[in-house]
């Protein structure tokens, strides 16, 4: 397994995804999917090669998708980097932009 790393605006997609999940669905609700998404990364830790390159995306990004969200991240042997966690209707060109 990789070690894990999660970028500072990939945080803030965190807790946005809690608050707006905590506003719409109730707080066990939105902690319970943020949840999912964490053991996502976990997984993806160990599965990193496993995600779609995005060519459109500098540096070799890839994604994986969890529930209504795509984990956005980097992996080299020793690290995983998570760089966003959008949600699927989101213009990931403007959102990297």
């Amino acid at each position: 397994m990789l070690d894990i790393e999660i970028l500072e605006r990939a945080q803030d997609d965190i807790f946005n995804i809690i608050e707006y999940g905590t506003a719409a669905h109730g707080e066990a609700t939105a902690r319970e999917y943020v949840s999912k998404i964490s053991a996502r990364i976990n997984w993806l830790s160990a599965n990193a090669g496993l995600g779609p390159v995005h060519s459109e995306l500098r540096g070799g990004i890839r994604s994986f998708r969890q529930g209504q969200h795509r984990i956005y991240y980097v992996a080299n042997a020793e690290r995983l980097t998570v760089v966003r966690v959008l949600h699927v209707a989101m213009d990931v060109a403007q959102q990297f932009g």
